[in-house]
């Protein structure tokens, strides 16, 4: 049978900013295609002797309607790896124009192109088809670097060894790291491989998120799809995303945080428990902070810690049930006053006595009204807050847990008619002066 001449139309001038590598990488896309669906393990093998690559699968081989712009069997098959019919065709041409060495021989037939001038005097790309009596898969031989060979199969997670069931599903990569895959293949630039500034590595299902380069990727969407991937992990995973949070990681999958699609409340409860016990505290006593250091303040001074997660993950953290600080410190009174012994009343008369000439009090009559009460809650939820000052009703609610000591209750009675007489919130510049006039008035000034 005699050799057949297939004409593109590809000039030289297209893709010329393609480089050798790229031009593998087509290549080496449909070798990782051919493994992929045979489920054989690909052969590949530089020789150094030679200057030669080698890529073999072992799959049914090409037809030769593949070899025309446009045609790939790998386009609509969920499996493809390839998305615009020209890999083939966009190999040849480089190795052509580069005048590199190359041959494909796959079943029934062998190609190579070559480029050839026109009546027109413009050179473009013949592909040259032989025939031979190969009954099985397609082997790649390729006149290139080590280097080049190498850089082309690692960006094909298959040809890297990576597991086949990491390829086939939307999943994060075990003991992978700063790498995005989309159906396989890695997003990469010339001088960068993790491009999206990712921590872990991740394989995506979907080819429309990718550009013809493999160098660009639709970002909105990759990220989108990384962070409800992220949602749904187990927890040891969570745990240790959980960690690289608050260890200060800058990598954009930790800064952006999970997606919660509401859909699995399990799922949410298990990030609320795994999120609260690396605060070493419980879920209801860990708020979201608010743009305001003096509402955090005084929810802490309350007894409530402040998550200290990126600020992007604070919508998510509220569907998963967490309170924010502007709404914790809102304390209502929900139960009745609370009795005093003896002991407690004296304490509570003592400690009056002592802080009214540092208030500027002439009496302790002078005190706004005080009710003690056996703990303060939010919602039904007990509160670790001592006191509380309550401007609407003008009154001072103590929890019984502030008459532990003479000393304590000093210290929560000093800080809320601190409020009281300042009209001001914790550490606002107001609050502050009210101390440094109490500190005055005892020195006599």
């Amino acid at each position: 049978m005699a050799t057949e001449v297939i004409p593109t139309g590809l000039t030289p001038n297209y893709v010329s900013y393609w480089t050798v590598t790229q031009a593998i990488k087509e290549a080496a896309q449909n070798i990782a295609y051919g493994a992929i669906k045979s489920g054989s393990k690909p052969v590949l093998k530089y020789d150094e002797g030679t200057g030669m690559g080698l890529m073999q699968d072992d799959y049914i081989g090409l037809k030769k309607r593949h070899l025309y712009i446009g045609e790939s069997e790998q386009k609509d098959d969920e499996d493809g790896i390839g998305n615009f019919g020209e890999g083939w065709k966009l190999f040849l041409l480089v190795m052509a124009r580069e005048k590199r060495f190359h041959r494909i021989d796959t079943v029934g037939f062998s190609f190579y192109g070559k480029i050839e001038s026109t009546p027109h005097n413009t050179e473009v790309l013949n592909i040259y088809v032989e025939p031979n009596e190969r009954i099985k898969g397609t082997l790649v031989t390729i006149e290139c670097t080590e280097e080049e060979f190498s850089n082309a199969i690692n960006s094909f997670a298959v040809l890297t060894g990576i597991n086949e069931k990491y390829i086939r599903e939307e999943t994060i990569i075990p003991n992978r790291f700063h790498e995005l895959w989309i159906n396989g293949v890695r997003i990469e630039q010339e001088d960068n491989t993790n491009p999206l500034n990712l921590y872990f590595a991740y394989n995506l299902k979907d080819r429309s998120l990718i550009n013809r380069d493999r160098s660009q990727v639709n970002v909105d969407k990759a990220y989108s799809r990384i962070r409800r991937l992220i949602f749904r992990q187990g927890p040891a995973f969570i745990k240790k995303y959980v960690d690289l949070a608050l260890e200060g990681q800058t990598y954009h999958d930790i800064m952006y945080g999970f997606y919660n699609d509401l859909t699995d409340d399990k799922q949410s409860e298990l990030w609320l428990k795994i999120i609260a016990k690396a605060h070493k505290t419980r879920g209801n006593r860990l708020v979201i902070p608010s743009n305001n250091h003096h509402i955090d303040r005084e929810a802490e001074y309350r007894g409530y810690t402040l998550i200290c997660l990126p600020r992007p993950w604070y919508s998510e953290l509220r569907y998963l049930g967490f309170k924010s600080a502007e709404e914790v410190i809102k304390l209502e009174v929900k139960h009745e006053r609370a009795h005093l012994n003896e002991r407690e009343a004296s304490m509570l008369k003592s400690v009056k006595m002592r802080l009214k000439h540092a208030l500027g009090l002439r009496s302790i009559k002078d005190f706004p009204k005080i009710v003690v009460v056996e703990y303060l809650t939010d919602e039904n939820v007990v509160s670790y807050a001592e006191g509380v000052w309550d401007k609407e009703k003008k009154t001072i609610f103590l929890a019984k847990s502030a008459f532990s000591s003479e000393r304590k209750l000093a210290r929560v009675l000093l800080h809320e008619t601190n409020h009281w007489l300042t009209d001001a919130g914790d550490l606002t510049t107001r609050f502050l002066e009210g101390y440094e006039d109490a500190i005055l008035r005892l020195l006599g000034y």
